[in-house]
């Protein structure tokens, strides 16, 4: 398996991709994970990729009431109630089904 991706819409579309937790203040990078394909879990299926890797880069922040700042391929309304369960905040933007 090659964790080299190909994403169309890109300048250079093939590259590997990777989720990064990192401080917005700082930058101090808290965790990466690599893109490696298709797995399965993570506790918010339905959503997707993005949900699963925020789960994934949160975990050890529940209970702390972090703010957590996503792009629109992170952001729903259903992965909001889960982080906000677990006492995370989280603001994102979002796209109009029009668009």
């Amino acid at each position: 398996m090659s964790i080299i991706q190909y994403i169309s819409n890109k300048n250079h579309d093939r590259g590997i991709k990777i989720f990064v937790l990192a401080d917005a203040e700082s930058g101090y990078v808290y965790d990466i994970i690599p893109y490696k394909g298709k797995e399965n879990g993570g506790g918010v299926e339905e959503e997707g990729l993005g949900a699963r890797m925020v789960m994934k880069l949160c975990q050890g922040l529940e209970g702390n009431f972090h703010i957590l700042a996503t792009d629109r391929f992170f952001s729903s309304p259903n992965l909001c109630e889960v982080l906000l369960s677990k006492k995370i905040y989280h603001i994102g933007t979002v796209r109009s089904k029009q668009d």
